[in-house]
């Protein structure tokens, strides 16, 4: 309890009850208005008499927060950027710059084209046709991206997908972007402000409300109508674009991004969206084809869009390559 229990205090307490609940004449009427302690740390200030609360003679002044410094100044701060984001390397380990417009003016786009045969992204078109296989409920299709030069991306990105169903009306499309470093360790960031495992960025769609609104959608970023569903038949081809949230990651020469495609989410991701969620509507077989493009900025930048193609039967999804951009 600290200065409460002072014997000087405890006096004071004594008075102040005898005065108002005893009614006894005691040291209060003598009291001013107002007694303040003016404090330096724990235990070390100064007790001073006032007439008043508030004090009569304050005097009011500001201090402006600069958030690009993390100071309170007493001057002004005259103009914030439009734009303030991080670059990322690793959890907790990135920078932040100012920026005058979002997505960034300087921002260059490039195409990656997906080769199922080597499991790769590369920045040469694939010309001969491959396959990867995966369960569609626990498997996964992995593509990788060596980048040879310091590159960030900065942005947007978007993965399509061709798709086709056998068996089965609906499907659940996951998609993480991943960093690796020069060992081959995946690097980890924080997500959902509780983790700190996380990926580069993700994004998912459900076949069945993939229809594109055509007048706010772009390139780089896809817009959904989301008025009804619209089931895939057998056989049928259909053209997914899934939307991947924007980030801010440096890449050094020698680091990898990886490309995940899979037909639930994570365990813990799942948890950390919602308990209900609990399983994936990708069942039975299907055909996907896989087209990546990503928004990028600064020198360097890479993206990922085209085209794939994969069958899947009893649960299963073959990626045949195609291009990416």
């Amino acid at each position: 309890m600290g200065v409460l229990l002072e014997p000087d205090s405890v006096a004071r307490q004594t008075a102040f009850f005898d005065r108002f609940l005893k009614d006894e004449d005691t040291e209060v009427s003598q009291w001013p208005p107002v007694r303040l302690e003016a404090r330096e740390r724990a235990y070390v200030g100064e007790f001073r008499a006032e007439q008043e609360w508030p004090l009569a003679r304050t005097r009011h002044a500001s201090l402006y927060l600069d958030a690009s410094k993390g100071a309170l100044t007493s001057a002004e701060v005259s103009q914030w950027p439009p734009v303030r984001l991080e670059a990322r390397e690793r959890a907790y380990v990135g920078e932040f710059r100012a920026e005058q417009e979002w997505p960034l003016a300087r921002t260059r786009h490039a195409s990656l084209y997906l080769d199922a045969s080597k499991g790769a992204l590369t920045s040469a078109e694939v010309s001969d046709e491959a396959q990867v296989e995966y369960d569609a409920l626990e498997g996964r299709a992995v593509f990788d991206h060596r980048f040879d030069v310091d590159t960030e991306l900065t942005g947007y990105m978007k993965l399509r997908l061709w798709v086709s169903a056998e068996g089965a009306d609906d499907m659940d499309l996951f998609v993480a972007v991943q960093k690796l470093d020069a060992d081959g360790q995946i690097v980890p960031f924080p997500f959902f402000a509780t983790f700190d495992d996380g990926n580069v960025a993700v994004g998912w769609l459900r076949v069945s409300r993939r229809e594109l609104d055509p007048e706010r959608s772009t390139p780089e970023q896809p817009r959904y109508l989301h008025r009804s569903d619209q089931p895939l038949t057998s056989g049928e081809v259909v053209p997914v674009d899934i939307e991947i949230w924007p980030s801010g990651t440096r890449f050094r020469g020698g680091e990898t991004l990886r490309l995940v495609v899979r037909a639930t989410m994570s365990t813990r991701t799942l948890r950390a969206c919602s308990p209900k969620v609990t399983r994936s509507r990708s069942t039975g077989a299907a055909m996907c084809c896989t087209r990546v493009a990503a928004t990028t900025a600064i020198s360097s930048c890479r993206s990922f869009p085209d085209s794939a193609t994969c069958t899947s039967r009893e649960r299963r999804r073959r990626w045949h390559a195609g291009h990416i951009s």
